[in-house]
């Protein structure tokens, strides 16, 4: 299994120019979004809790998730999308892939990434995962007034033959999901939402 530390941090200043003639002034740029361009280092979401970036290295993304109620999990990812480790006060949960989980991106409309692997709880005992990623189109989403450019991507994660689904619009300048939804499985076929997870600030 590959985990990873390494670390890293912006910002815009215009200054106007000259005028020789009375003018009215251009109005300002919202340099706060940028076109939704800019790295986002800290996102709040609508039930209290947050995510903080610790480090970017290549794919290697690291990142604390904090709950509305302050429990924090230290997790180790490549592009915050397949995880190796997750620390938090309950002990580490470890995964092993087979295979090499980088080279995810550049990502590519219509393409899928599958790997399968072991997960590894703190009390000792074993579970088989399996990820299977399936990239979709390109997406804006709005926040504050921002618009951000996102992927879509469908993840299928299975533990020991039991599915989840989750929908991800995944800003990739930043590493990070502005938007994640859980789908359920009905016995019908069919899929609903389970919970979601939608930004409301950002920094």
């Amino acid at each position: 299994m590959k985990r990873g530390a390494r670390r890293l941090a912006v910002s815009i200043l215009l200054a106007p120019a000259p005028v020789a003639h009375a003018q009215t002034p251009a109005p300002a740029p919202t340099s706060a979004c940028v076109d939704g361009g800019r790295v986002v280092d800290l996102l709040e979401f609508a039930d209290g809790s947050r995510v903080r970036v610790l480090e970017r290295a290549g794919e290697t993304f690291v990142y604390e998730s904090i709950s509305a109620k302050g429990a924090a999990t230290t997790m180790v990812t490549t592009l915050g999308l397949v995880t190796h480790s997750a620390a938090s006060a309950a002990g580490t949960v470890l995964f092993s892939w087979q295979g090499d989980t980088q080279g995810l991106s550049p990502f590519k409309e219509g393409a899928t990434h599958a790997m399968t692997g072991t997960l590894k709880r703190p009390d000792g005992t074993e579970a088989h995962v399996g990820a299977e990623l399936h990239i979709g189109p390109s997406e804006v989403v709005e926040i504050v007034g921002c618009r951000y450019p996102v992927i879509k991507i469908t993840t299928i994660n299975t533990i020991n033959g039991n599915r989840s689904k989750v929908v991800r619009y995944f800003h990739e300048k930043s590493m990070l999901s502005l938007r994640t939804i859980v789908l359920q499985d009905l016995p019908d076929g069919t899929t609903r939402e389970a919970v979601s997870f939608s930004v409301k600030a950002l920094n």
